[in-house]
């Protein structure tokens, strides 16, 4: 009897280390805001990030976990105009079994108005960017 429980909890173990690997990845994509409504997401750089001044809103951007790929800001911000809420990194599969990484930024516009967020990627903090992505965010009552 003992020699059961002993089986059953090592078969347990396993089935929940198998779950979690199958399900690590979408683990980092699950927002910490559970019941809120969702957060607008923009991809691109050419169409302008439009908000209300108390939403919080997210840039999503490309990167790179194998190479330490990652955006960064290039200039400081208006700290009163817009606020960094946070920053995360989320990896996903695709369909076709690849590994796809994005750098999550949500900000939270402070008070009516424009301003550009300039992002530079590099391979670590304070390198010199390889790529550029300039945002303009624009903040309405």
């Amino acid at each position: 009897m003992r020699r059961r429980g002993v089986v059953f909890i090592g078969a347990t173990a396993m089935a929940a280390a198998v779950l979690f690997s199958v399900f690590h990845d979408k683990l980092d994509t699950v927002s910490s805001r559970s019941g809120r409504a969702a957060i607008p997401e923009y991809h691109d750089a050419s169409k302008p990030v439009e908000t209300a001044v108390g939403r919080e809103f997210m840039i999503v951007l490309e990167a790179d976990k194998a190479t330490g790929f990652r955006w960064q800001l290039d200039a400081s911000l208006d700290k009163t105009l817009l606020q960094v809420v946070e920053i995360k990194r989320s990896a996903a599969k695709t369909k076709q079994g690849a590994r796809q990484v994005k750098d999550l930024w949500t900000f939270k516009g402070l008070r009516e108005g424009e301003i550009t967020v300039p992002f530079g990627s590099a391979g670590s903090v304070g390198e010199t960017p390889r790529a550029k992505m300039i945002f303009t965010v624009i903040i309405k009552k």
